[in-house]
Parts: structure tokens; sequence; C-alpha cells
């Protein structure tokens, strides 16, 4: 049962409301990227691969290209402040309009479904500066976490062409009028807006060797948010970090998105192969200043390599039962969670505050095994600890989790400070 968070309208006014539904079977997916990403040719061949595997698939158009098209973009330069306002609201109710009558569509099929939006809600943030935009969403009484995090399973952004293959951008799209220095700088600001979404992925043009590559990994991703099997495999390194305090310092120009994560693994019984097939189920509870979501995951292995994994949101409900499942041999993971974009790369903090003392791990996500990682000069490594089992939840969490010996210098200084 997958949980989707659906946005109405008040027609009176221009308020758009958080609403939680059940439904089975339909995902949302939203398909995004800078200018001339590959976006068009993308939902395209998705649609097709995913028909194939049973599911009706439905496209909601790009709202800004229909206006475009009907001449709605013109004089913008001449807006003031709130003429800015006015015309992205205009631009978000049209946009949850479309997605709901598709949505209501792929329910009245009742059969799995997934629904491709051609473009979401958080993109307009790329157009508006900052204050304006979180004065938007004052007006329209929207909470930017709960649309950000809940109202999409899963956010693939394609990178423009004008990042690392800029002799294929052009504008061929009437909406499009950005030069190719432009449509980089949109580019970033469009990643920004989504980092943090639970389910966000990047798709590069470095890490492919051509555009029908660019396209597949696509598909690959979204098989694998449908619980299809996929071939995908999560390319990161991580590092012990050596901080004075024990959460990081950041520059103060740099945006960072902070969160705070409880994990809980799940006890349960289930017919394995033998001892090195091991499944992991964990609930976690993700968020910021009491607005939360809600996510399931499991995880399968086999002789210590992952072989599987599945995701989905939970409702409240679901998360307080699953939580009375929880296994008594493991503790509450509680970390705080700092996500931030650097040098084109996307790098996640987490800061375990109850285990011991607590200390800091950092994550590098890469599209390629030949990427160079890029350590951020601000942050100071320990040592690398991609793959030592220990700096993993599944053993961090057991009550009986100690710190290597060598690594315990990262903490001894806090202890002693108690």
């Amino acid at each position: 049962m997958i949980s989707l968070t659906n946005i109405k309208i008040d027609n009176d006014e221009s308020n758009i409301q958080i609403e939680q539904k059940e439904e089975h079977k339909i995902f949302k997916i939203c398909i995004t990227g800078g200018p001339c990403a590959g976006k068009t040719s993308c939902l395209v061949l998705v649609s097709e691969k995913l028909r194939d595997e049973g599911f009706n698939v439905f496209t909601v158009p790009e709202t800004s290209t229909i206006i475009a098209n009907g001449g709605g973009m013109i004089q913008m330069q001449t807006y003031d402040d709130q003429q800015s306002i006015n015309f992205q609201k205009a631009l978000m109710r049209s946009q949850v309009q479309l997605e709901d009558t598709f949505y209501g569509i792929a329910k009245l099929s009742k059969q799995k479904a997934i629904i491709l939006c051609d473009r979401g809600l958080m993109d307009g943030s790329a157009y508006l500066p900052l204050n304006l935009w979180n004065n938007m969403l004052k007006q329209m009484n929207i909470d930017e976490v709960q649309v950000r995090d809940r109202r999409y399973d899963c956010v693939i952004h394609l990178i423009t062409a004008a990042d690392g293959a800029v002799q294929y951008y052009n504008k061929n799209n009437n909406a499009r009028h950005e030069s190719p220095q432009e449509a980089i700088c949109v580019d970033r600001k469009l990643q920004i807006a989504w980092l943090g979404h639970p389910y966000f992925k990047l798709v590069d043009n470095y890490s492919v060797k051509n555009f029908e590559e660019k396209l597949n990994k696509v598909v690959t991703i979204i098989r694998q948010a449908v619980g299809l099997p996929a071939q995908l495999k999560e390319l990161h390194k991580k590092f012990l970090l050596d901080t004075e305090f024990l959460t990081p310092q950041f520059p103060e120009d740099l945006k960072v998105l902070k969160f705070f994560i409880e994990d809980n693994f799940i006890q349960h019984s289930l017919y394995l192969e033998g001892p090195e097939h091991k499944i992991y189920t964990k609930v976690r509870r993700r968020g910021w200043l009491s607005q939360y979501i809600y996510i399931w995951s499991q995880s399968e292995f086999k002789n210590g390599v992952i072989v599987g994994k599945n995701k989905r949101q939970l409702n409240f409900k679901e998360y307080l039962f699953y939580l009375q499942l929880t296994d008594k041999n493991r503790k509450p993971l509680l970390k705080q969670r700092f996500c931030f974009i650097w040098e084109g790369l996307s790098y996640v903090i987490d800061t375990y505050i109850n285990i011991q003392e607590g200390f800091s791990t950092l994550k590098v996500k890469m599209q390629d095994e030949n990427q160079m990682c890029l350590i951020p000069d601000f942050l100071n490594i320990k040592r690398e600890v991609t793959d030592e089992k220990g700096y993993k939840s599944r053993f961090l969490s057991k009550k009986n989790w100690y710190i290597p010996s060598g690594d315990e210098d990262v903490i001894n200084f806090r202890k002693e400070s108690l």
C-alpha cells in the first residue's frame, strides 16, 4: 500500500491544503531538470518501457510550456514582486489541478499505475528569489517540506545538456530562453529545490557514454522505485568526520537542509535460504519542526551483498503499528542529517546523537565509479569507512555496538568535557 499526498485547492481562496490518502499501486514520479536535459524524450521512453511491464502510465504535461504556448508569458520581465508571486501561484494552481486530474483518472482504472509529472511543484522556486518564494508559500498556506517530500514517490533530476554536453544544447522549446550559462544556473537552483526529498536522484552527462544511456539510467531508477527488478548500484563514498563540535560547521553562503531522523529496525521471522541470506526492515521518522514523513524500507542481502531494496511512504497509523514490532536487541538510531550540493556533487552528513558521545559521517554520492570524490575544504576527514560494516545502520543500531579503537579519539574529547 502506497501512501500518497494529494494537494487540493480551495476554490474560494488560494489556499492549498495537504491531504493524505491511501491508494494501491499508484506511483507519482516527478521528472525534472535543467533546460534541454532530455525530459521530453525521457517521458516517452519511460512510458513505453513501463507499459510493457503492465503498468498504466499517465503523463502530466509541463504547465509552464502549456502557458507559454498559449501566450501566457508575455511581458513577464515587467512584473513587480507581487505580480511575480501571483504568476507562480497561478502556475502552481494549474499544476496541482492537472496532477490531481490524472491521479483521479488513474484511480478509475483500478490497476497498478504510474503518473509521470513533467516537473513538480518545487520547480517554481528556481524562478523566484527566496524571499518571494517564501512569501508565496505563506500566502498560499503551504508547508514546503510537505510539498517537497510527500507529494511525489520519486524525484529524478536530469542535468542540462549545457553542463557536460553543451554541443547538444538547443532552444527548440518555445518556453526555453536561457543561454547555456543561464541553463546551468537554473539547473543548480532546481537541484537545490529538491534537495532533501527522500528519493531524489541526479542523472548527469559525465557518467554516461551517450544520451541513450542517460535515458536508460532513468528507466532503471524508476523500475527500482516502483518495485521492479533493477540493477542499479548506489555509488557513494563514506567518511568518518573529525569534528571539534558534535555537529559540523558550514560556510554561511552554503545552502544546507537539516533534518531529524529516527530509524527503528523491525523484528520479523522470514524463511531464508541460509545464514548468509538476511533481510533488514526499518521504519523512519524524518522531518523538522514537527513536520514529519514516515518511510518503510527493506533491504535484502546475500553473502553480505545487497540484492534487493524496497521503500515506500507510510501514514502515521501505519508507522505506529510498525513501532510495536521493533527489534528489542536494537536501539533507535537518532541523528541529524545535513544535505547540501557542493561542486556539482550531492553530500549527506549524518550526526549520530545517541551513540556514545556522538559522531558524524559524510556520504558523497557519486554518478560513476571513476568520478573524482571531492571533499569540501571546510570538513576534516578522519578516514574512509565506505566498506566497513560497523558504520552501517544495521550494525550501529545494535545495543552492543562500540566504536573501533582507532577512531576513539573522535569522541573522547567530548567524553572528557562532560
